[in-house]
């Protein structure tokens, strides 16, 4: 109903909430990477740390909270999950470059 009334933000937050209910990894995925869209991280990081202690060898687990823990300005933490990301799943693309950034920012 939000969104047909044009609340995209409204229909957005019902939509991370129901799934954020479901018990499944893949509403739980799903709810992060809208709360991330909504800027509204540390509800995000909240659910990828779920997600991450119990499903460890999930690499887009790793990969979503490493994107938000370096928006969060953290980038030893954000450097630390793009690693086990990638250590799960070599051929990660958005964890290798997101661990690329991390890296040329920080060398002078």
């Amino acid at each position: 109903m939000n969104l047909a009334c044009g609340d995209e933000r409204g229909a957005l937050a019902a939509f991370a909430l129901a799934l954020d209910g479901s018990r499944g990894v893949v509403g739980k995925l799903c709810a992060a990477r809208l709360l991330i869209l909504q800027q509204r991280l540390p509800e995000a990081r909240e659910i990828l740390e779920r997600i991450t202690s119990q499903q460890p060898a999930l690499a887009e687990g790793w990969t979503l909270l490493g994107s938000v823990l370096r928006q969060q300005s953290d980038t030893v933490a954000a450097a630390r999950c793009f690693r086990a990301a990638l250590a799960t799943n070599p051929g990660d693309a958005l964890a290798a470059a997101g661990l690329t950034e991390i890296v040329d920012v920080q060398e002078p």
